[in-house]
């Protein structure tokens, strides 16, 4: 006979590290944001799924995308960065002129998060 095993503790643990994850992102990914009018710091925001994920990014900033990877106009005319590694804003600034540069607002918030997201999983699982 096959006993069920009780996964409550650990479903709310991981919860609870999802969470935590989500709002430490988010608070880096509100410092890192440009701000002309404020509206996109604040549609910065985060969910935890039940998929064990905590999505992260802006509800009703339909431009937000354009600020974290640029549109087609900037890469052609600055040429592509690497999707998957993190640029500072001066290195975006640097790089793309004074005008027209993007500012990886989230992916940078992630990178610079790593190292607290896997500090969260140690001491909540020690």
């Amino acid at each position: 006979m096959i006993e069920k095993i009780d996964t409550t503790v650990f479903d709310r643990k991981k919860e609870r590290i999802l969470d935590s994850i989500g709002y430490l992102v988010e608070g880096k990914a509100i410092r890192h944001c440009p701000v002309v009018t404020g509206r996109l710091r604040a549609s910065i925001t985060h969910k935890v799924t039940g998929k064990n994920e905590v999505m992260i990014g802006t509800i009703g900033t339909p431009y937000a995308s354009f600020v974290e990877y640029g549109t087609n106009v900037m890469i052609n005319a600055h040429g592509p960065h690497e999707p998957l590694a993190p640029v500072t804003s001066w290195e975006a600034q640097r790089k793309r002129g004074a005008t027209g540069q993007t500012m990886p607002f989230i992916r940078n918030s992630v990178f610079e998060a790593e190292p607290e997201i896997l500090a969260l999983f140690k001491k909540e699982f020690k």
